[in-house]
Protein backbone atom coordinates (compact mmCIF):
# COMPACT_ATOMS: atom_id res chain seq x y z
CA UNK A 1 0.00 0.00 0.00
CA UNK A 2 1.20 3.67 -0.84
CA UNK A 3 0.75 6.13 1.08
CA UNK A 4 0.85 9.32 -1.33
CA UNK A 5 1.94 12.69 0.88
CA UNK A 6 0.64 16.18 -0.76
CA UNK A 7 1.85 19.71 0.12
CA UNK A 8 -1.34 20.46 1.90
CA UNK A 9 -0.68 17.72 4.29
CA UNK A 10 2.89 18.32 4.97
CA UNK A 11 1.76 22.02 5.63
CA UNK A 12 -0.15 20.53 8.33
CA UNK A 13 2.27 18.59 9.83
CA UNK A 14 4.10 21.40 10.03
CA UNK A 15 1.33 23.55 11.66
CA UNK A 16 1.09 21.09 14.13
CA UNK A 17 4.78 20.79 15.23
CA UNK A 18 5.02 24.69 15.68
CA UNK A 19 2.29 24.60 18.27
CA UNK A 20 4.21 21.51 20.26
CA UNK A 21 6.96 23.20 20.06
CA UNK A 22 5.43 26.71 21.00
CA UNK A 23 3.81 24.60 23.88
CA UNK A 24 6.72 23.47 25.51
CA UNK A 25 8.48 26.71 25.07
CA UNK A 26 5.38 28.35 26.97
CA UNK A 27 6.07 25.49 30.20
CA UNK A 28 9.22 27.78 30.87
CA UNK A 29 7.23 30.85 31.59
CA UNK A 30 8.21 31.90 34.20
CA UNK A 31 11.69 30.37 34.57
CA UNK A 32 12.88 28.67 37.23
CA UNK A 33 13.28 31.71 39.22
CA UNK A 34 9.80 32.72 39.00
CA UNK A 35 10.63 35.51 36.99
CA UNK A 36 8.17 36.33 33.74
CA UNK A 37 10.31 37.83 30.68
CA UNK A 38 7.98 40.18 28.21
CA UNK A 39 8.46 42.29 24.90
CA UNK A 40 6.70 45.64 24.97
CA UNK A 41 6.48 47.95 21.92
CA UNK A 42 5.63 50.94 23.49
CA UNK A 43 4.49 52.86 19.84
CA UNK A 44 1.35 50.45 20.01
CA UNK A 45 1.26 49.04 23.46
CA UNK A 46 2.22 45.68 22.82
CA UNK A 47 3.15 43.15 25.41
CA UNK A 48 4.20 39.29 24.43
CA UNK A 49 6.28 37.31 26.85
CA UNK A 50 9.00 35.35 25.95
CA UNK A 51 11.62 32.60 27.40
CA UNK A 52 14.82 33.99 27.30
CA UNK A 53 16.34 30.76 27.71
CA UNK A 54 14.83 28.66 24.43
CA UNK A 55 14.00 32.69 22.67
CA UNK A 56 10.36 30.46 21.78
CA UNK A 57 8.49 32.84 21.27
CA UNK A 58 11.19 34.62 20.03
CA UNK A 59 13.78 37.22 21.59
CA UNK A 60 12.69 40.52 21.75
CA UNK A 61 13.58 43.03 18.63
CA UNK A 62 15.30 46.00 18.33
CA UNK A 63 11.77 47.73 18.27
CA UNK A 64 10.81 46.01 21.46
CA UNK A 65 11.47 47.33 25.28
CA UNK A 66 12.77 44.17 27.67
CA UNK A 67 9.91 43.95 30.84
CA UNK A 68 10.77 41.64 33.48
CA UNK A 69 8.23 41.21 36.41
CA UNK A 70 7.56 38.16 39.34
CA UNK A 71 4.87 36.96 40.02
CA UNK A 72 5.01 37.55 43.20
CA UNK A 73 5.34 41.43 44.22
CA UNK A 74 7.69 42.87 46.67
CA UNK A 75 6.41 42.86 50.52
CA UNK A 76 4.34 45.91 51.30
CA UNK A 77 5.11 48.51 53.68
CA UNK A 78 4.94 47.45 57.49
CA UNK A 79 1.21 48.01 59.25
CA UNK A 80 0.11 50.40 61.83
CA UNK A 81 0.67 48.17 64.98
CA UNK A 82 -2.53 46.91 66.75
CA UNK A 83 -3.70 47.44 70.53
CA UNK A 84 -2.17 45.94 72.97
CA UNK A 85 -3.82 42.95 74.43
CA UNK A 86 -5.14 42.72 77.58
CA UNK A 87 -2.60 41.23 80.51
CA UNK A 88 -3.03 37.11 80.76
CA UNK A 89 -3.59 35.53 84.11
CA UNK A 90 0.22 35.06 85.71
CA UNK A 91 1.57 31.67 85.25
CA UNK A 92 2.86 28.91 88.08
CA UNK A 93 5.70 30.76 90.09
CA UNK A 94 8.68 28.45 90.74
CA UNK A 95 11.05 31.58 90.87
CA UNK A 96 11.62 34.38 93.49
CA UNK A 97 11.88 38.39 94.04
CA UNK A 98 14.50 40.30 95.35
CA UNK A 99 14.34 43.71 96.42
CA UNK A 100 16.85 46.45 97.40
CA UNK A 101 17.21 47.63 100.66
CA UNK A 102 13.86 48.81 102.48
CA UNK A 103 14.26 51.23 105.74
CA UNK A 104 10.93 49.89 107.74
CA UNK A 105 9.90 52.11 110.80
CA UNK A 106 6.83 52.61 112.28
CA UNK A 107 4.21 50.29 111.67
CA UNK A 108 5.97 48.72 109.04
CA UNK A 109 5.79 48.13 105.59
CA UNK A 110 6.20 45.31 103.03
CA UNK A 111 9.80 44.44 101.87
CA UNK A 112 9.18 41.87 99.03
CA UNK A 113 5.96 40.22 96.98
CA UNK A 114 4.96 37.73 94.73
CA UNK A 115 1.43 37.64 93.17
CA UNK A 116 0.45 33.43 92.52
CA UNK A 117 -2.46 32.29 90.65
CA UNK A 118 -4.47 29.62 92.94
CA UNK A 119 -3.23 26.78 93.70
CA UNK A 120 -0.72 24.92 96.85
CA UNK A 121 2.86 26.50 97.40
CA UNK A 122 6.09 25.67 99.23
CA UNK A 123 6.53 29.43 100.65
CA UNK A 124 10.07 30.66 101.87
CA UNK A 125 11.93 34.02 102.85
CA UNK A 126 15.55 34.94 103.78
CA UNK A 127 16.97 38.09 104.39
CA UNK A 128 18.83 40.26 106.12
CA UNK A 129 19.01 43.87 107.77
CA UNK A 130 20.32 46.63 109.84
CA UNK A 131 19.64 49.64 112.01
CA UNK A 132 20.80 52.89 113.01
CA UNK A 133 21.13 51.52 116.61
CA UNK A 134 22.32 48.33 118.54
CA UNK A 135 20.13 46.50 119.91
CA UNK A 136 17.06 47.09 117.65
CA UNK A 137 14.18 44.93 117.99
CA UNK A 138 12.70 43.97 114.65
CA UNK A 139 9.87 41.74 113.35
CA UNK A 140 9.05 40.13 110.15
CA UNK A 141 5.98 38.16 108.89
CA UNK A 142 5.63 35.77 105.94
CA UNK A 143 2.21 36.48 104.81
CA UNK A 144 -0.49 34.98 102.30
CA UNK A 145 -3.43 36.54 103.34
CA UNK A 146 -2.72 36.00 107.07
CA UNK A 147 0.56 35.73 108.52
CA UNK A 148 1.90 32.25 108.45
CA UNK A 149 5.54 32.13 109.40
CA UNK A 150 6.72 35.13 111.70
CA UNK A 151 10.61 35.69 113.08
CA UNK A 152 11.82 38.14 115.23
CA UNK A 153 14.80 39.34 117.16
CA UNK A 154 17.13 42.21 117.77
CA UNK A 155 20.20 43.94 115.90
CA UNK A 156 23.02 42.92 117.50
CA UNK A 157 26.06 45.19 119.29
CA UNK A 158 27.03 46.41 115.49
CA UNK A 159 23.79 47.44 114.73
CA UNK A 160 23.20 44.35 111.99
CA UNK A 161 21.50 41.14 112.05
CA UNK A 162 24.36 39.04 111.80
CA UNK A 163 22.20 35.85 110.70
CA UNK A 164 20.34 35.71 107.61
CA UNK A 165 16.79 34.98 108.97
CA UNK A 166 14.39 32.09 107.17
CA UNK A 167 10.69 32.43 106.78
CA UNK A 168 8.90 29.35 105.55
CA UNK A 169 5.40 27.59 105.35
CA UNK A 170 3.04 25.60 103.05
CA UNK A 171 -0.20 27.70 102.19
CA UNK A 172 -2.89 26.89 99.39
CA UNK A 173 -4.25 29.62 97.92
CA UNK A 174 -8.23 29.01 96.65
CA UNK A 175 -7.78 32.37 94.53
CA UNK A 176 -5.18 34.55 93.02
CA UNK A 177 -3.71 36.52 95.49
CA UNK A 178 0.33 37.69 96.93
CA UNK A 179 2.74 36.34 98.96
CA UNK A 180 4.40 39.13 101.15
CA UNK A 181 7.10 39.55 103.27
CA UNK A 182 5.83 42.41 106.05
CA UNK A 183 8.84 43.82 108.71
CA UNK A 184 8.57 46.20 111.54
CA UNK A 185 10.37 48.21 113.69
CA UNK A 186 13.50 50.80 112.63
CA UNK A 187 15.10 47.54 110.92
CA UNK A 188 16.30 48.45 107.14
CA UNK A 189 16.14 45.10 104.85
CA UNK A 190 18.80 43.67 102.67
CA UNK A 191 19.46 40.62 100.54
CA UNK A 192 16.20 39.57 101.05
CA UNK A 193 14.75 37.11 98.92
CA UNK A 194 10.84 35.65 98.34
CA UNK A 195 10.19 32.12 96.89
CA UNK A 196 7.27 30.41 95.73
CA UNK A 197 7.00 26.92 94.50
CA UNK A 198 4.14 25.33 93.63
CA UNK A 199 3.55 21.87 94.27
CA UNK A 200 0.58 19.28 93.31
CA UNK A 201 -0.86 19.11 96.72
CA UNK A 202 -0.52 19.75 100.38
CA UNK A 203 -0.91 16.96 103.03
CA UNK A 204 -1.10 18.08 107.05
CA UNK A 205 0.35 16.15 109.87
CA UNK A 206 -0.62 15.99 113.15
CA UNK A 207 0.59 13.83 116.11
Amino acid sequence: MTVRITRKTIAALTVVAAAIAATAAFAAIPDGGGVIHGCYVQATGTLRVTDTQTNVPKACTSKETALDWNQQGPQGLQGTPGKDGAKGDPGPSDGYITRPPAKIVGNGGTVASLYLPAGNYLLSARFQGDSYFANTPFGCSLMAGFSVDTVTGKTGASNEVTQPQTLMAAHTFDSAGYATVYCNGGLQIKNVVLTAVQVGALHAYAS
